[in-house]
């Protein structure tokens, strides 16, 4: 057991179920807000693992424009799981890191 003195407290006001929202498989760091592009047949995927925090801001009659507060490591994570149904558009860099890991995949199959 840590002595008392070596725990770290949380800052007043830290909101664990926030948090846990925007960390998917718990990856520490900051937080962005990630624009996306996903089929509607994910959405129940989509409230699983981002609540019903999710802003919807556009829709045809089979994608959906999402916005979601979440860990920009996670957030990686996650589209490259979800790469058939997902695209990450916004932050550019995060969509370059995905395009870049999804060619280099791609690569080791043909």
């Amino acid at each position: 057991m840590l002595p008392q003195s070596s725990k770290k407290l949380l800052p007043v006001g830290f909101d664990t179920e926030e948090y846990l929202k925007e960390h998917l498989y718990m990856y520490s760091g900051g937080s962005i807000t990630a624009k996306f592009r996903a089929e509607k047949i994910i959405l129940d995927d989509l409230i699983d693992w981002f609540s019903t925090d999710i802003g919807i801001i556009d829709e045809d009659e089979k994608h959906i424009i999402v916005t979601a507060r979440v860990n920009q490591t996670a957030m990686y994570k996650w589209a490259i799981q979800y790469c058939e149904h997902v695209e990450v558009l916004e932050p550019r860099e995060l969509r370059e890191k995905v395009t870049s890991a999804l060619k280099s995949a791609a690569n080791k199959y043909t």
